[in-house]
């Protein structure tokens, strides 16, 4: 046969201290090992070796070896056995036993029980195994018989033998005593001691003052009682132990018992429910009695029953910790409803071990209900107190008292008699906290696996600072490439617009990743189908803030709903495109989610609250300035158009399959976010919109033509007017004045002073180039009103209202000079003079 051994970091046996008993230690993390045992004294030897290392017998098999960890589930409930102890607690002696005790005595004494029992049993060799008090008490002794069985048996069977020998063995029967709860026995002989998965304490005692060892030899608590059989025949034992009759004898038993402790005759009401030790039968109704905590044993709560029957039992009465329904016994006796047996010491034990403030596991996880402070609803969540983590996101119940109630059954709690108001924030910023019960504060915020999980960089890598983003690639090439991709970068080309755009990106993730907080800037992504703008979300953005990264159409921003924004921090908007007749107030919501740090949610069926507002906006478009901007944007960051595809730009990647591509970029993600985490924000290049192309494209296409007009001369953007040069003289009688002020733009480009611009020729300008305004004291205020400051100009003979401006051009000199000769020769052809129109800074040029 095989039988295990456990071990634990402390010998597995009791302590005598000057005549205070501690039981055998609470061990929670063991070590396993199994013996293959031939023979008695096979059985002899292992158990004389592992005593001296203080490890125990596990009865039955584990399911797994054990490794310092727990034994909890490790062990085949239903598994068979060839190991066989009777365990015999206290029985008399015909003599005393000496002061000095060795093997021989053990044998004595277990030989003597033997003659007691069946001939099959005394005809089989066993080892006696002393008890930890053989010796102590002169006239009683309490020890193991172990034998082994020929075949092997369910413990089941097992038990109903041993209750068999304690109803028909005279010398067993006799012995027969009422249990403290009244309605059971207390067996002589162990009957439970066999079920799987129980300790058989088998480690010397240590013995500290008085009493002493009474054992020299500790070798001596075992013994080999040799006899005709080695192994016990199991059909012998079955047959020997009359397990048919035991009830029936048993029962006439109890009934006499009961009669003479002054006791009612009872109709015992039985019920079968599922508890920690499974499928189990209880008694329903039984007598009252007192019933006092012995002491803690982690998941357990043992108790001593004080009934009328003998009382104590050294807290050999236990219930689950967190689900004391029933009452057990490590005796054997039928298990009874605690609260029924007595409700006082129930309640005390419900208030001490199952209130969901006293709740423990060794997990750390305990359940949370209460009641939402700003709502008035019902909730229920699972919160981790030494992590700081929610485990459960908070369940709202409305004031539905049933889902509570039935969350707390399974933890083995209580309802609680009034919830606590609890508040309910979302805070995703590192330094804030999940649990606060002090203040009853509940933060929904759960960090994202990804955020934590940190790997070791080279230090070419840490503390990379702006304009050092580029590094990414040689640790992420893919996911380097994806975001360049997305961000309008020609890969091969080094578009440089798109490289520095890259920068800012990288600079606006690291804030991100770092602050989990708004970074009131929103950047938009736009370009033709298939550059990287779904791989980016989907592949980076989302496995990083996992539920906190969300995604959303422009419908959605339509509708009056917008629960998307509740505990949000990456909020991406896909396809984006406005209907300027319609979505005026859509444009001025997005900005407000961009830089406000409220933002009223409106949830269907609830009323609209202000939410604390960490989210920070990605825009997809595959429209060229989509967004209208204003000349004064401080919350949009436009990456140039990106017209090259990914299957051009990455074919390697974009052809693989959508696993291989998802098992690539999880590779290269935690090296992504250690390198966002470690970057050196710069908050001023965060904050710094230049006017780039591209912001500059959807800024122009935001503007009406007046308003273009009026920009352009605001920053006198020459090039803006060079066309009026092609117009005809005869269409307009204003176009002749343009293409003075024009030419006077050309030849002041270099200057070292501004040119003095009059409104007349601007409003000559005007005419030909956007509507039709003839009175002076009109087009003066539309100047005004486009924020051009005008005054009163003197030059030569010239005297009216103007302004000054500095023209800028991307025109080479050449150019320049080639449009100054070409006006020259107009004016020549058309009045037959010739001028001199020559540029300020080539006096040469006719």
């Amino acid at each position: 046969m095989e039988l295990t051994f456990l071990r634990s970091s402390m010998p597995l046996s009791k302590i005598f201290n000057d005549g205070r008993v501690q039981s055998y230690p609470k061990g929670s993390e063991f070590t396993s090992n199994t013996a293959t045992i031939a023979s008695t004294q096979d059985l002899l030897n292992e158990l004389q070796t592992h005593a001296r290392y203080g490890c125990a017998i596990h009865t039955g098999r584990l399911t797994r070896p054990l490794v310092n960890e727990s034994r909890k589930g490790a062990h085949d409930r239903q598994g068979h056995t060839k190991f066989l102890i009777l365990d015999i607690d206290g029985l008399e002696l015909p003599y005393q036993i000496g002061t000095q005790c060795s093997a021989i005595d053990v044998e004595k004494a277990a030989t003597r029980i033997a003659t007691y029992l069946p001939e099959c049993l005394q005809n089989t060799s066993f080892v006696a195994h002393a008890s930890s008090s053989f010796g102590l008490h002169k006239s009683t002794v309490s020890l193991h018989m172990m034998y082994m069985l020929d075949k092997a048996l369910p413990p089941k069977i097992i038990k109903a033998c041993l209750e068999g020998l304690n109803a028909t063995v005279p010398y067993l029967k006799e012995r027969l005593a009422l249990s403290s709860s009244g309605f059971s026995l207390k067996y002589p002989l162990d009957i439970v001691v066999n079920d799987n998965g129980r300790l058989i304490y088998v480690a010397p005692p240590r013995f500290i003052g008085n009493p002493s060892n009474p054992f020299g030899n500790d070798d001596d608590r075992f013994c080999l009682v040799q006899n005709k059989n080695d192994i016990l025949n199991t059909d012998d034992f079955i047959y020997a132990s009359k397990a048919n009759v035991a009830q029936r004898e048993l029962a006439a038993v109890l009934k006499t018992l009961r009669k003479e402790a002054g006791l009612q005759a009872k109709q015992w009401k039985e019920k079968t429910t599922t508890s920690y030790e499974g499928e189990v039968t209880y008694i329903a109704n039984p007598d009252r009695v007192t019933i006092v905590m012995n002491e803690e044993r982690g998941d357990f709560v043992g108790y001593n029953v004080l009934g009328p029957g003998r009382s104590g039992d050294s807290g050999a009465y236990w219930c689950p910790r967190n689900d004391p329904k029933i009452m057990f016994n490590f005796k054997g006796e039928t298990p009874f409803d605690f609260e029924k047996a007595d409700p006082s010491a129930y309640a005390e034990h419900v208030h001490k071990f199952c209130s969901v403030d006293t709740y423990q596991s060794d997990s750390g996880e305990a359940p949370l209900v209460y009641q939402d402070i700003e709502t008035g609803h019902w909730c229920y969540t699972l919160i981790n107190d030494v992590e700081d983590t929610i485990a459960l996101a908070p369940v709202d119940c409305r004031n539905n008292v049933g889902p509570i109630k039935n969350f707390l059954a399974n933890y083995g709690l209580q309802m609680p008699e009034v919830l606590p108001l609890w508040e309910m924030t979302f805070d995703p910023r590192p330094t804030s906290r999940a649990i606060d019960r002090d203040k009853k504060l509940l933060n929904t915020f759960n960090e994202p696996k990804m955020l934590r999980n940190m790997v070791d960089l080279p230090n070419k890598y840490i503390n990379a600072t702006f304009g050092q983003g580029a590094y990414l690639k040689e640790i992420c090439p893919t996911l380097h490439n994806i975001i360049a991709c997305a961000c309008g970068q020609d890969l091969k080309n080094k578009n440089t617009e798109g490289r520095n755009e890259f920068e800012h990106v990288i600079n606006w993730l690291a804030c991100i990743v770092q602050n989990r907080t708004k970074t009131r800037v929103a950047m938009v992504f736009q370009g033709i189908q298939g550059t990287g703008k779904g791989q980016l979300f989907k592949h980076i953005l989302q496995p990083i803030f996992g539920k906190y990264a969300k995604q959303v159409r422009i419908n959605d921003m339509r509708d009056r709903f917008n629960a998307f924004l509740d505990e949000n921090i990456i909020l991406n908007i896909d396809e984006f495109s406005l209907s300027r007749s319609k979505d005026k107030t859509v444009l001025e919501n997005l900005k407000g989610i961009i830089t406000e740090e409220t933002q009223p949610v409106r949830r269907m069926q609830r009323v609209v609250e202000a939410m604390p507002n960490y989210t920070n906006v990605l825009i997809f478009t595959n429209q060229r300035g989509a967004i209208p901007l204003e000349e004064s944007n401080r919350r949009f960051r436009i990456c140039p158009y990106q017209t090259r595809p990914m299957k051009e730009q990455m074919p390697e990647f974009v052809f693989k399959s959508q696993e291989e591509q998802t098992q690539l970029c999880n590779t290269e993600l935690p090296r992504l976010v250690t390198f966002l985490s470690k970057f050196i924000v710069d908050t001023r290049e965060l904050i710094n919109i230049n006017l780039t192309d591209a912001n500059l494209q959807s800024f122009l296409a935001a503007q009406s033509v007046e308003e273009e007009f009026f920009y352009n001369i605001r920053v006198g953007n020459l090039d803006f007017f060079l066309d009026v040069l092609l117009e005809d003289d005869y269409k307009n009688e204003y176009v002749s004045s343009a293409k003075t002020a024009i030419i006077d733009w050309i030849r002041a480009v270099d200057g070292d002073q501004p040119s003095l611009v009059l409104n007349s020729h601007t409003m000559a300008l005007y005419n030909t180039m956007v509507g039709f305004i003839d009175k002076a004291g009109v087009f003066g205020k539309k100047m005004r009103n486009a924020g051009i400051e005008t005054k009163d100009i003197r030059r030569k003979n010239v005297h009216g209202t103007g302004y000054e401006i500095r023209m800028t051009t991307k025109l080479t000199e050449i150019e320049r000079r080639e449009l100054l000769n070409a006006e020259a020769e107009r004016l020549r052809k058309k009045t037959g003079i010739s001028y001199n129109i020559s540029s300020q800074t080539h006096k040469n040029v006719d």
